[in-house]
């Protein structure tokens, strides 16, 4: 966005609405052409405490303008940046900008020092595929042993059933009711 660019109503409004809410609300505005020119492009700007205050009483009006001390100047105000750096990040730059130039012209081979031979997305696919073909795995040995189990199972609770209503046998339930597993499917 280029400066100037960013001045509408909308960004008006919304400004307003932020300063009318929070404290020390500004808003960053990046100038890409005029970073490519060698000088960071980045200003902060905020609505006027006198503008501010009149949109407040949502007075417009010429007269309000006058007593106000305003006019199209005075609608937003630059705000001056500060950029600090840590020592950390300043050794970071000094140290950035007196490493030796590592191009192609030069003879030393950076291909040696590359440790793994595929990429970590590649480690974790393979890993992730191994793991689902093992889960695969047991879930068909979980479902052959629903399936092979449930009719001998059923047919043993019937068996009791038919004992416990004929008053033959110990009077006994089933603590898991085997026929859910029948509808299951993986």
């Amino acid at each position: 966005m280029q400066m100037g660019s960013f001045l509408t109503m909308q960004w008006i409004d919304t400004q307003f609405s932020y300063q009318d809410n929070l404290q020390n609300v500004v808003c960053l505005v990046y100038d890409p052409v005029r970073t490519e020119s060698g000088t960071l492009g980045i200003r902060a700007y905020r609505l006027s405490k006198a503008f501010v205050e009149m949109r407040k009483r949502r007075e417009f009006t010429s007269f309000a303008f006058s007593r106000f001390g305003m006019d199209s100047s005075h609608i937003i105000e630059e705000v001056p940046i500060d950029l600090k750096m840590s020592t950390l990040q300043k050794a970071y730059i000094a140290d950035m900008f007196c490493q030796p130039d590592l191009s192609a012209e030069n003879s030393m081979e950076l291909s040696r020092l590359s440790i793994a031979e595929e990429s970590p997305l590649e480690r974790t696919l393979e890993f992730m595929a191994n793991d689902l073909e093992v889960l695969n795995r047991e879930q068909h040995k979980y479902s052959f042993f629903v399936r092979s189990n449930s009719a001998r199972i059923g047919g043993l609770y019937q068996d009791l059933v038919r004992a416990r209503r004929a008053g033959k046998g110990k009077i006994w339930t089933c603590p898991v009711d085997f026929f859910a597993f029948e509808g299951l499917r993986f």
